[in-house]
């Protein structure tokens, strides 16, 4: 017959360390943690819990406090203030810390320490305070007034645009709707053409003259008039 878990059976606390061996690997590096009043002395730091030696007193499992962790360098040391509570275990000369909080504010500053030791690159300041963004908040734009020459030569550089834009467009448009052919073209005109009856000059012409009216009238080189209906 199989056993059931009960409710509280799948509630127990996780043992401290279960299941952190792969995902958030304990490093043994110089760091010192301040615990209350007593100043210890790291072994080894992960970003989820600590483990230190020195003399912390009798303190009760999952007791608290703010926790000052120190890390020194170089020309300088760095210090990240998180609380910490204790794990069940603790013995004479060492302890384990867990942090409250693993992501909280501390969580940037301490990550990039752990990943600088593991890839052996060298911690500096301006790693740890480097900020590319703005450094004071944008002042609001105070209203200006644009001069007159201004104004002309921004409506003059619309007008323009508009121009060039109205000019793309009609070619387009007459590219796209009209077309040429090339062939013989012949040109008649209806009618009869005039000739010359006699030499002389033409002195009258009427040409909305009704039949029988006078056309047009010729003084030829003979004298005479000569008129023509």
């Amino acid at each position: 017959m199989t056993e059931v878990p009960t409710m509280n059976e799948h509630h127990q606390a996780v043992p401290a360390g279960f299941g952190l061996e792969n995902e958030h690997p304990m490093l043994s590096m110089p760091f010192t943690v301040r615990f209350g009043e007593h100043i210890l002395e790291g072994e080894r730091i992960s970003v989820t819990h600590i483990e230190v030696s020195g003399y912390l007193g009798e303190p009760p499992a999952g007791g608290r406090n703010i926790g000052v962790i120190r890390f020194p360098f170089q020309d300088f040391s760095i210090t990240l203030n998180a609380e910490l509570i204790v794990q069940p275990g603790t013995a004479d000369g060492e302890a384990t810390l867990m942090f409250t909080n693993p992501t909280g504010p501390h969580l940037a500053q301490l990550r990039y320490i752990l990943n600088s030791f593991i890839a052996g690159d060298v911690i500096t300041l301006k790693g740890m305070m480097a900020y590319t963004g703005p450094t004071l908040p944008k002042a609001p734009k105070a209203a200006q007034t644009t001069p007159l020459r201004d104004r002309l030569r921004s409506a003059g550089v619309a007008l323009a645009s508009l121009l060039l834009a109205f000019a793309a467009a009609s070619v387009v448009f007459g590219r796209y709707t009209t077309a040429y052919e090339v062939h013989p073209v012949f040109i008649d005109r209806d009618g009869m053409a005039m000739q010359a009856t006699v030499a002389g000059q033409l002195t009258y012409l009427n040409p909305d003259a009704a039949v029988g009216e006078v056309a047009y009238m010729v003084a030829s080189v003979t004298g005479d008039v000569l008129s023509f209906q």
